[in-house]
């Protein structure tokens, strides 16, 4: 079944967004995690630019930064605090990059679920992996009240397409990025079991050497106008990492 969360504005609904998808970035610089680093006192700030159908386009920010790593059950694990208090850990495990955790603003940590991969080993081009993920942009539009997001779980089939990519966004100019692509389909009934929905995720991501995350698309269609199909396109903007003195 749908199920309609109700999360107060469409600004903090963006900001979900941006902690299920923007990679966190700062530490090793190995060969394999170089597209991912895990190294702390990182900040990134991300424009985002959502294009909902039926309501028009908006643009906001995301800002996060990498604390110190810490042993979460028994993983090695690089925190990455967002700018609304949630905190999403990563960790490699020698087989990918992966979400290990979160913790909410006054919360305890919450594993992830398994094979939750950010980048998957090899990093080379056919490399594939499956990940679970939900909606985070489609929504339910009533006529006299505000629109309520519609949670759908589905999972993603992930590719390394290129290894080459150039990418260009606010930040400056990347080079030798990973382009990672994503898919998924399911179809649902609604709750009161008069409409089904025949929902797609489509996602691109662009890793680059050093930095990480860079660029992101995201859309998610549900086969009709009132779910709000969406296109969400975030940019890195800004990287500032921390100097020889800090």
């Amino acid at each position: 079944m749908v199920q309609l969360n109700g999360i107060g504005s469409r600004r903090r609904f963006v900001s979900v967004l941006a902690a299920a998808t923007l990679a966190a970035v700062g530490g090793c610089h190995d060969a394999k995690s170089s597209h991912f680093p895990l190294v702390p006192g990182w900040r990134f700030e991300y424009r985002l630019h959502l294009d909902t159908e039926g309501t028009g386009a908006e643009t906001s920010k995301s800002a996060s930064v990498n604390l110190a790593p810490m042993s979460l059950d028994g993983i090695q694990a690089t925190p990455r605090l967002f700018q609304d208090g949630r905190i999403l850990y990563y960790a490699d495990d020698g087989t990918g990059i992966r979400a290990v955790a979160f913790r909410k603003p006054g919360e305890d940590a919450t594993p992830a679920a398994p094979g939750q991969y950010i980048l998957k080993y090899p990093l080379q081009a056919g490399t594939r992996w499956r990940a679970p993920s939900r909606t985070v942009l489609l929504t339910q539009r009533f006529l006299y009240s505000k629109a309520l997001p519609i949670t759908i779980s589905i999972d993603l089939d992930y590719a390394i397409a290129r290894l080459d990519d150039a990418v260009q966004v606010p930040a400056g100019h990347f080079t030798n990025c990973i382009k990672v692509t994503g898919t998924g389909h399911t179809t649902v009934t609604t709750s009161d079991n008069q409409r089904t929905l025949d929902v797609d995720i489509e996602v691109v991501e662009w890793y680059a050497p050093g930095i990480g995350l860079v660029k992101s698309s995201r859309t998610e269609r549900a086969g009709e106008e009132r779910a709000g199909n969406a296109h969400l396109v975030s940019e890195l903007e800004y990287v500032g990492m921390p100097s020889w003195f800090d």
